[in-house]
């Protein structure tokens, strides 16, 4: 492989966040953001490189295109998409996106009990799942709960992360 051709890999939230140029995350295995937070600092074109943590994503509008293990996806408002650890992305998109997405670590959700499910348990993270085209009804619920998450994520609340992982949960299953 050409040094041109190397495609890096990205292991941490934190330095993901470096690579796209947005703002660092409250915590270092969970962060959350809106799409227009990000829309004055990221990098709106982006060459490929490989996440080695969780994404998910609620796109309320913006358009664009994600390209996720070589597939290209052209994005419509109301979708949703899951980005999974080792898969390669890069993507070109405009500088209007509105929603969320969240970066998180297996060891952030997964809860050490017996019969306890973990993030590869679930449905969107065992195997490759191409975005779903949600209808407006379905995505304002999702957007909802990724706003109560952004939410509590700022908040100064002595238990914001069990509440954020509540959230989450209520997200995932």
């Amino acid at each position: 492989m050409s040094a041109s051709s190397h495609i890096p890999v990205i292991s941490s939230i934190e330095g993901y966040n470096a690579h796209i140029r947005v703002a660092p995350s409250a915590f270092p295995d969970f962060d959350i953001k809106s799409f227009e937070e990000n829309m004055e600092t990221v990098r709106l074109s982006m060459p490929p490189f490989r996440i080695q943590f969780f994404q998910l994503a609620i796109l309320a509008s913006g358009g664009g295109e994600v390209s996720s293990d070589g597939k290209a996806i052209a994005f419509e408002d109301y979708s949703f998409f899951v980005q999974l650890p080792g898969q390669i992305i890069t993507w070109d998109v405009p500088a209007n996106w509105k929603g969320f997405y969240i970066s998180l670590t297996e060891s952030f959700y997964t809860v050490q009990v017996e019969g306890a499910r973990g993030l590869y348990d679930l449905p969107y993270f065992n195997q490759y799942s191409p975005p779903s085209a949600l209808a407006k009804s379905d995505a304002e619920k999702l957007l909802t709960i990724f706003s109560s998450i952004h939410k509590a994520v700022r908040e100064n609340s002595p238990h914001r992360v069990a509440i954020v992982k509540s959230y989450l949960n209520n997200l995932l299953t």
